[in-house]
C-alpha cells in the first residue's frame, strides 16, 4: 500500500496501479480498491473501474434491503454511493451497466450488489455522458 501511495505522489500511475494490484492479490483492501478506481477513472478505463466498484460493493457488506426510504443513496454507505455516482458521471449509466455485465471472473460474486448500487444511482437521477 505504501509503495502505491509513494508512486501516486510521484505521478507514476503505472507503478501505483501495479503496487495496488499486488496489495489486492494479498487480500481484499478497501484503500487499494478505492485508489485503483480513481486511477482507472482518470485513465478512462471504464471496465476496470466498474470491476473495482463491484469489489467495493462486496467489501462494504451493505444490505440495500435495510434501506431508509428517505435516504437518496438507497441505503448504501454515502462514500460508496458518491464513488458510484462519480463513476456514472464520468462514463455514463449505459457504460456502467454494460461493463457490469462483463465483469472479470474474480468479481462475479459481487455482480448482484453492483447492480443494486447502480440501480440506486439511476433512481437518484444521476447520469453522465453517453458513450
Amino acid at each position: 500500500m505504501h509503495r502505491g501511495a509513494l508512486a501516486e505522489r510521484l505521478k507514476q500511475t503505472v507503478q501505483a496501479e501495479y503496487a495496488w494490484r499486488l496489495c489486492q492479490t494479498r487480500g481484499v483492501c478497501v484503500r487499494a480498491s478505492r485508489r485503483l478506481l480513481k486511477v482507472y477513472c482518470q485513465c478512462d478505463r471504464a471496465p476496470e473501474a466498474v470491476a473495482q466498484l463491484s469489489v467495493l460493493c462486496g467489501i462494504s457488506g451493505a444490505d440495500p434491503r435495510d434501506a431508509h426510504p428517505w435516504a437518496s443513496s438507497g441505503g448504501w454507505p454515502d462514500w460508496l454511493f458518491t464513488v458510484a455516482a462519480q463513476l456514472v458521471c464520468k462514463f455514463g449509466l449505459a457504460a456502467a451497466f454494460g461493463a457490469a455485465g462483463k465483469l472479470p471472473e474474480a468479481c462475479t460474486g459481487y455482480r448482484h450488489a453492483l447492480a443494486e448500487l447502480l440501480r440506486a444511482v439511476q433512481e437518484a437521477g444521476v447520469d453522465g455522458v453517453n458513450h
